[in-house]
Parts: C-alpha cells; sequence; structure tokens
C-alpha cells in the first residue's frame, strides 16, 4: 500500500476560498465604482437621476436594484463572516496555551472566546473586516432612493355662465368679474393658464365620480389645476372661489392631505384626538363618500355638476446619491484589499472544524485532558466534570498560577440521544432569544407606533395595500426634529437620514450571525454524533491526507448555510423596503416668482418647485420582517429539537471535550489520516485489569458503549 501524501500546510483549502472571497470583492468593487463614477458625471449638486418614468415601473425597478444592491452586500458580509471565522480559528499551539490554563476555545465557530487568545496583527483584521461592514449596512440601501410627484395644484369653483363668457370673449382685451366683483384684465386674475386651456380645448372632461377619484388618489400627479362647474348663475358671471387645498392640519394628522377639499364637498367630519377637535382624514371617509350619491357633493351650496381638469403627468424618479457611492465603493474595495491580504499572508494551520481537531488531537494527543473520555462541555462550563476550570481565572492568569487537574478514574456512560439544544451553551441561546425578542418587539411596537400617529379610523387593509416601499403621503416620517433634507443637499441631514433609515440592518446582522452559530453548533454535534455508527475519514478545511476529504463550507453544510445566506438577504432587503428613503418632488404650473406670473403661456411649464427628502415606512414591510425573522426562529427551533443520531457525549465546540475523546490507547500514529469512529478501544490482550476507554480509532473492531458501564 503506498504511503499516503503528506499535508501541505502553506495551502490550506480555506485560502482558496478566501481569494475566492477577495475575488468577488473586487467584482462588487468594480460595480459600485462603476456606478459612482457614472453618478458624479450626471449628478446635479450630488445627486443623479437614474430613471424617470411612470410610478408602476419605477417601483419595480426600485424593488429590483435593492434585490442587486442586497445580494452585493451579501456577498461581502458572507465573506466578512468567512475570513472573521478564520482568523478566530485557532492554531494547535494557541490551543495547548489556553488549555494550559484551564480555559478552552471554540472550534468552528465565530465566536468572542477565541478573540482574547489572537495574535495582535489577527486581532488588528478581524476588527478592521468588522468595522468596514458598518458603512455597508448604515448606506447601502440608501445609495438609491426612489421619488414620487405630486401636483400642486388650484381647484376653483366656476359656473356654466363662466365658461359661457370663455366661450364668447377674446383673451387678448378681455375682462371678467372676480368673486369680488371688480373688472381686471384676464391676465391677471387668479386662473390665467387655465382659462386659456379652456379656450384652446385643453381641459379634459371628469364625472363628479371621475374627478373624486383623480383627485383622491395618494401622491397623484396625473391630475392638475381644474374647474369644479357647480349649479346655478353666478354672481356677475365671475369665478365663485376657489378650493383651499393645503388643510390637512385641521384633520390633526402629521401630513397634509392636498385632497382635503374633496371631502368637505359631503361636510365636515369630526374627531376627538386627545383635547383636539379635528377633521376625520378624508383618505378615511373614501369608502363610505364612493358608497354615497354622487349628487350630494356641493360647494358654496351649489351641487357639483361635473369637473374640467388639466392633464398632468405621473412622473417617478430613481435617484442616486454620488457621495454615498462613492463610500460604499471605497469600503467594497478595502473589504477586497484585507481578504487578499488574509489569504496571502496567513499560512499558519487553523482548527477550523471538527475533522480538523479530531486530525490534530488524534496525530498529538493533549495529556491535559487524558484519562477523561466522557468528558462533556456542559460539564467543562459548569465545572462539575472530571477537568476542573478554576472560577477565578483572571486571578490565575495574573497570578501565573496554575490549578490541579482532577481527573476520575472512572466514568459512566449514559446512553442518552441528546437534543440539539444540547450543543450549544444556555447564554448563547438566550443572547439569540433575546435579539429575536428585541427585534420583534421593535417591529411589533413601530407597527403600533406608525398606526397610532397616523390618526383616525385608516383600515389595516388599506394600509397594507400599500405594499412595500410605498410612495404615499402617509407612509412618510415626519420627525419632531426638523432633519428633512432636500434632494439636492449633500451632507449632515441627508446622511442622517440614511443612517436613521438602515439602523436596523445592524440588528438583522446580529440576529442572524447568532443564529448562523447556534446552527454551526448543532451540526458540529450532529457530525460529530454520527462517528459512533460510521467510520468515515475526517472532514477537513487543509488538503486533505490519505482518506480525509473537504466539502463543506468551513463547519456549517450548504444546506444550512445556503438557505441561511438567502433568508439573511431576504431579511436585509425586506427592512431596507421597510424603512427608506423618501422623496417627494412638488410640481407646479404657476410660476413663483411674481415677474413672469402675467406671461401669456400657452403650454404652461410643469417644474419641480421643491425635493424634499424623508423617510418612509410599510407596515406590510414590518409584518414580512417579523415573519421571516419568525421563519428563522422556527427553522432553528425545529433543527434543535430533533435528537442527535448517538448518545455520544456531546462535545458541542468545546476544544477541551474534543481532545478528550481523542486518546487511542495504545497510540495509533497514523489514525487522523484514515477513516475513523468512536466506541470502546479493545483491551490489549493479558490486560484485562485496564479500565475500559473510549476514543477515536482507526481500528474495525471497535464497538459502541454500554450503558451504564464505567470508562476511563
Amino acid at each position: 500500500m503506498d504511503k499516503p501524501a503528506a499535508r501541505d500546510p502553506s495551502r490550506p483549502r480555506w485560502r482558496t476560498s478566501a481569494l475566492l472571497f477577495s475575488g468577488f470583492g473586487f467584482v462588487v468593487f468594480g460595480v459600485n465604482l462603476g456606478a459612482a463614477i457614472w453618478a458624479t458625471r450626471n449628478s446635479d449638486k450630488g445627486i443623479a437621476m437614474v430613471t424617470d418614468s411612470n410610478c408602476a415601473t419605477v417601483k419595480t425597478q426600485n424593488m429590483v436594484i435593492h434585490l442587486l444592491i442586497n445580494v452585493l452586500s451579501s456577498i461581502l458580509l458572507s465573506g466578512s463572516n468567512y475570513c472573521m471565522q478564520c482568523l478566530m480559528g485557532p492554531t494547535r499551539q494557541t490551543i495547548d496555551k489556553v488549555h494550559a490554563r484551564k480555559k478552552w476555545l471554540d472550534i468552528g465557530l465565530l465566536s468572542f472566546r477565541n478573540f482574547g487568545s489572537m495574535g495582535k496583527v489577527d486581532k488588528m483584521f478581524w476588527l478592521m473586516i468588522c468595522i468596514s461592514s458598518l458603512p455597508l449596512h448604515l448606506f447601502y440601501n440608501s445609495v438609491v432612493f426612489s421619488s414620487s410627484s405630486v401636483s400642486e395644484y388650484q381647484a376653483w369653483y366656476a359656473t356654466e355662465d363662466y365658461l359661457s363668457l370663455l366661450d364668447s370673449t377674446s383673451l387678448d382685451n378681455a375682462t371678467f368679474y372676480g368673486n369680488d366683483g371688480d373688472w381686471f384684465p384676464w391676465w391677471n386674475s387668479t386662473s390665467p393658464h387655465l382659462n386659456r386651456a379652456y379656450k384652446q380645448g385643453r381641459l379634459t372632461r371628469l364625472s363628479v365620480e371621475e374627478c373624486i377619484d383623480g383627485y383622491t388618489k395618494p401622491m397623484q400627479s396625473n391630475w392638475n389645476d381644474l374647474f369644479v362647474v357647480l349649479d346655478g348663475p353666478s354672481p356677475a358671471r365671475g369665478l365663485i372661489g376657489n378650493a383651499d387645498i393645503n388643510q390637512g392640519t385641521a384633520t390633526c394628522s402629521n401630513l397634509a392631505e392636498t385632497f382635503q377639499w374633496v371631502c368637505e364637498g359631503f361636510g365636515d367630519e369630526r374627531i376627538a384626538m386627545g383635547n383636539k377637535d379635528c377633521q376625520v382624514p378624508c383618505e378615511d371617509r373614501l369608502p363610505s363618500i364612493r358608497a354615497s350619491s354622487s349628487a350630494s357633493w356641493t360647494f358654496e351650496e351649489r351641487k357639483a355638476l361635473y369637473c374640467l381638469s388639466m392633464k398632468g403627468q405621473e412622473r417617478c424618479k430613481i435617484r442616486a446619491s454620488s457621495a454615498l457611492l462613492w463610500l460604499v465603493a471605497g469600503t467594497s474595495l478595502v473589504k477586497a484589499v484585507l481578504f487578499s491580504i488574509f489569504a496571502i499572508r496567513v499560512r499558519d494551520e487553523r482548527i477550523l472544524t471538527v475533522g480538523d481537531a479530531i486530525s490534530t488531537f488524534l496525530e498529538h494527543p493533549d495529556p491535559i485532558t487524558e484519562g477523561a473520555c466522557l468528558l462533556t462541555m456542559q460539564e467543562v462550563v459548569t465545572g462539575t466534570g472530571p477537568i476542573k476550570l478554576s472560577k477565578n481565572e483572571r486571578a490565575l492568569d495574573r497570578t501565573k498560577q496554575r490549578a490541579d487537574i482532577q481527573v476520575s478514574k472512572e466514568r459512566v456512560f449514559m446512553d442518552t440521544r441528546k437534543r440539539g439544544f444540547a450543543a450549544a451553551t444556555g447564554s448563547r441561546w438566550c443572547i439569540y432569544i433575546m435579539l429575536y425578542i428585541l427585534s420583534l418587539s421593535l417591529c411589533l411596537g413601530l407597527l403600533g407606533y406608525g398606526f397610532n400617529q397616523l390618526k383616525g379610523p385608516l383600515k389595516t387593509s388599506t394600509m397594507f395595500s400599500w405594499g412595500l416601499a410605498p410612495m404615499v403621503s402617509r407612509a412618510a416620517i415626519v420627525w419632531e426634529t426638523p432633519v428633512e433634507a432636500h434632494a439636492h443637499d449633500g451632507a449632515p441631514a441627508f446622511i442622517a437620514l440614511s443612517v436613521i433609515a438602515n439602523a436596523p440592518q445592524i440588528l438583522v446582522s446580529l440576529v442572524y450571525f447568532t443564529c448562523n452559530g447556534l446552527f454551526t453548533s448543532i451540526s458540529t454535534a450532529r457530525e460529530w454524533a454520527r462517528f459512533a455508527h460510521q467510520r468515515k475519514g475526517l472532514r477537513v478545511s487543509s488538503d486533505p491526507v490519505g482518506a480525509q476529504r473537504s466539502q463543506y463550507f468551513l463547519q456549517l453544510p450548504f444546506r444550512f448555510s445556503i438557505p441561511l445566506i438567502i433568508l439573511s438577504s431576504v431579511t436585509h432587503w425586506l427592512v431596507g423596503q421597510s424603512f427608506y428613503l423618501f422623496s417627494v418632488d412638488v410640481y407646479t404650473t404657476v410660476p413663483r416668482d411674481n415677474e413672469n406670473f402675467g406671461k401669456l403661456w400657452d403650454e404652461p411649464a410643469w417644474v419641480p418647485s421643491v425635493s424634499p427628502v424623508t423617510t418612509g415606512w410599510s407596515p406590510l414591510g414590518l409584518v414580512l420582517t417579523a415573519l421571516a425573522g419568525t421563519l428563522m426562529i422556527v427553522c432553528l427551533l425545529i433543527t434543535a429539537w430533533r435528537k442527535l443520531p448517538s448518545g455520544m457525549p456531546v462535545v458541542g465546540n468545546c476544544s477541551l471535550a474534543m481532545s478528550a475523546a481523542c486518546h487511542t490507547i495504545p497510540f495509533e500514529p497514523d489514525a487522523w489520516k484514515k477513516k475513523v469512529s468512536w466506541g470502546v478501544v479493545p483491551r490489549e490482550e493479558g490486560n484485562s485489569a485496564e479500565p475500559l476507554h473510549c476514543s477515536f480509532t482507526s481500528r474495525l473492531d471497535v464497538e459502541y458503549p454500554t450503558e451504564g458501564e464505567f470508562y476511563e
């Protein structure tokens, strides 16, 4: 039989994966750099317009773009997680030093327990990779944001007498009565462009139902200035009056509803809000209004007959911030470089998987754990096992003392198949449950707060019909502190809004990392327990030697890691669709400067007057985010509820407990290269008084231990 090839410690398999993530990082950097250069060349004061189209198309494009952003960020964050876990993977020399101090490390896990034992350079790299993730969390989802348009229109009450006067008069020298009975030239009247639009046949006649439906859509821009034509003659054949469009403050709502005037035509409904007497928001009255008779729509005690409306343009946009794109591009470059340096610089052999641990402890048994073959992680943590850890380890470290190791002669084997919950310490389960409860409470609390802030009897079904990242006025968050920015503002307010909108992304990542760690521990425990019934080669992170194999993504199998990454990406995307930057382009046909007020406009310009940026929220997004988090914990609990494959002592990720199970008697120098299993190692011939012993071994005559039997 040929001698197995020797391991090449300079070519660990995980380095290949780190280099692969480095390549992905440079690809992401290229995408971000190209976007930043384009945005800079096409920006107006730091903001570039990506697309300008109808709102349905823009909403779809916005969702697709943010899905792509979350895919790119997930690549970088997965690479960060991978490299950080590799950096925390201890070497055998580090494990020996830690065991000598009566401490233990986690194997195959991103654990802060290992941080203190890392070298200074490794700590620096770890912190740089960790800190460089913050800009991705806080700004990546805000590099692109959508804007909706709203028409700043005027509604005038007129009669058919007034329209007849327009039909029979030349506008070049005509004079009309205003609502105060005075004569003035047409161009100095209160609706000059509307008069000309009527004469030119550019107004669209809408029935009462069509008028109500068209002007009560949130953030509507399809219709502009209009005449509401009323029944009966008007005094002096002039205009009767105009609607006060911005009456939202009377509703006690956070935002003014520009169509409140529509509902006033059906009477005034009021509701008590604390100590205030407020109008019921028009949006809440619409179902009953649409069900009522259109004949009851009246203004100035006159029945509304129809509307003559000027067509607007539904315009939604996707904008990009060049400053944030440069920040994200720089961050992705830093990450790609860090991944490359880590893969090239780190050449020592890391213990990253349970197979790595078994391999090194079989090749070089640890004398610290000799004679404790049934040691469990729980015994190590609680100090109830044969190896006693000092309760005052810090004092021992300061005084360089070493406590005695108490090893019992014999231990009783209990053939009890534990559930997956036993694979992780109680503190780690508590941290994850607390993070989940915090996340769920935040979602539900913000949902309740949002309902309360909206005021009025708005139906829940209506709010959920807004969808994800809705571009409606009542989905905008109005802050008591004025942090609203303008789309052309480049700095503090805009960045503050980005941080506010994306801060929950950090909490989502914390939930993911803790959940990933628990899945890793359960996977480790199941892989460990299978060795009691299966004889197989060790799965290692370096180049396999002999019967060893290398097939998984570090310790967590692909069947767990890939769904977790996908679920994490979807959750990040949902959070981005639940809290998001929101811009409103307010368009007007009436020039704001007085010197242009009297110009004769055949085609009035429809120009944006202001583009405020604030944050928006989505009730549906919050609910879906909570459901995604609940799905994650349900899958985890189901996995943890399953019993482990055997009654083999549960070692979790504890290096001490793993070491205790790797003392072959007699010593087998090449066992780590061969297929191994765990069980009772037969006594040597003629030595029947020798205590029974359990261990990983390459022998074929290994047996499963007997319940109630003593083993050492």
